[in-house]
């Protein structure tokens, strides 16, 4: 896979995990404590993140990435990755 094209699927693995975690606080119950112009920054936050995202799916479906598995996801799993391991992450995207 050409270089740029793994950063881009990088970018949008790193960025999807963000937020995951921000959407989990945001449906915390610490969050509702959190003073409420912080809670509107936060909500404006995740619509910022969500678009981007969107976004960079939408690059990554218009090149074609994702059709085929790499060797490293058909040697480590594609899935497989218990400890989050950035190494494993990495040979995944060999």
């Amino acid at each position: 896979m050409e270089p740029f094209k793994v950063c881009l699927v990088h970018e949008e693995k790193q960025l999807r995990t963000k937020l995951d975690g921000l959407e989990k606080f945001l449906a915390s119950k610490g969050f509702s404590k959190f003073p409420e112009v912080q809670r509107d920054l936060l909500f404006k936050q995740h619509a910022a993140m969500k678009n981007y995202h969107d976004i960079l799916s939408l690059r990554i479906t218009n090149l074609g990435i994702g059709t085929e598995l790499t060797f490293g996801q058909k040697a480590a799993g594609v899935g497989f990755n218990p400890g989050g391991n950035p190494v494993v992450e990495f040979t995944k995207d060999l």
